[in-house]
């Protein structure tokens, strides 16, 4: 069981949702795996990256607005950038029975 807010879990889910749709290359499948480390358990969310640079519209606040509210629920976001690749994994701490 995981303890979060949910306000702030569709805010992220949209977020990651609307950056899927601009950044994700669409011949590439977009993979969602739920992942457990330690006493966290989360979503892990990968990608491969467009391979021509979109144009500078975005406004650079998505991820850190996402990192802020994990933070804010004393989850983490964990931003990997491997080449080609983009990685999200977001880790919940687990509600203690």
């Amino acid at each position: 069981m995981l303890s979060v807010n949910g306000q702030y879990v569709h805010r992220i889910l949209d977020n990651i949702t609307s950056n899927l749709l601009k950044y994700a290359d669409p011949a590439g499948d977009i993979a969602v795996r739920f992942v457990r480390e330690n006493s966290m358990a989360g979503l892990c969310f990968e990608n491969q990256v467009l391979p021509i640079p979109v144009s500078s519209e975005s406004t650079k606040v998505g991820l850190p607005s996402i990192e802020t509210m994990m933070e804010k629920m004393q989850g983490v976001c964990r931003i990997e950038r491997p080449e080609g690749v983009f990685r999200m994994t977001l880790l919940f701490n687990t509600a203690k029975e």
